[in-house]
């Protein structure tokens, strides 16, 4: 099974989509993927630390927990015991990635 979250960014300033409360929904999401939907596996694709503490509740719900994040950005969540993989993706993972997307073959 596989739980998504995308958020649409609808909130506008001067006619410019803007980010309001997505951490908050992805935090809480990363919870709510082991608590209401039994996930065994949690991905969190961000390499953003605020994020540990969700982290943490998923593991002491049952999930393994994983990061993704890309490489460049520098940004590594710690070594925290309940994150069991760290996938640091590059310029070849966007490139198969944005490939795959209009169906080109990689």
């Amino acid at each position: 099974m596989c739980v998504c979250g995308v958020q649409k960014l609808s909130y506008y300033r001067d006619g410019q989509p803007r980010e309001k409360g997505i951490d908050a929904m992805a935090a809480a999401g990363v919870v709510l993927a082991r608590a209401e939907h039994g996930a065994d596996v949690v991905v969190l694709f961000s390499g953003d630390s605020d994020f540990l503490t969700a982290l943490a509740g998923a593991h002491r719900l049952g999930a393994a927990c994983e990061t993704a994040a890309w490489s460049y950005e520098d940004r590594r969540m710690g070594p925290e015991p309940f994150i069991s993989q760290r996938h640091m993706l590059g310029p070849a993972d966007y490139a198969h990635a944005a490939a795959a997307k209009t169906g080109e073959n990689v």
